[in-house]
């Protein structure tokens, strides 16, 4: 089992921490105790494959996809695990690396820019809060980025 916690660092920040095993608890480190931020989460399978520092943009109360629904975040790891350059798999509890294929075809480049447009469309409703309008338009943006490059990288090939 992995669990997110995010731990409060030296300079007061917090840092997204992955944990095997049994729920982690406040940790004895020298004489201090470690400062553990809200519950550990257990992380669900759709976020299995991602780092921490993505996972911690699904289940961190700071992270840009956190406000999502639960059906987004699933379509965003999705996005995440086969556009990404590299992409870690869990292998008995320890973490390996393995190479992505960056190239999509038509029907999925189409697929994207239409949810980038969807996410844009929704960024402009008045009646959602500020916090999720932008979490929306830069979910879109990163999309398009992912799009782009993927463009870009079939235009390199013959």
């Amino acid at each position: 089992m992995i669990w997110f916690v995010e731990e409060r660092g030296i300079a007061g920040n917090w840092t997204p921490c992955l944990y095997h095993g049994d729920k982690p608890t406040t940790k004895r480190i020298s004489a201090a105790d470690r400062v553990i931020r809200d519950d550990p989460v257990k992380v669900p399978a759709f976020l299995d494959g991602l780092d921490g520092m993505k996972i911690a943009q699904f289940l961190s109360p700071d992270g840009d996809l956190h406000g999502l629904s639960h059906d987004w975040k699933v379509v965003f790891a999705e996005l995440m695990r086969q556009h990404s350059d590299t992409a870690p798999s869990r292998n008995g509890g320890l973490t390996t690396v393995r190479k992505r294929n960056p190239e999509m075809n038509d029907e999925q480049i189409e697929t994207l820019e239409s949810v980038a447009n969807t996410l844009r469309g929704m960024s402009m409703d008045p009646q959602l809060n500020d916090d999720i309008r932008a979490i929306l338009s830069g979910s879109a943006q990163r999309i398009d980025g992912v799009t782009e490059a993927c463009l870009e990288h079939m235009g390199d090939t013959p």
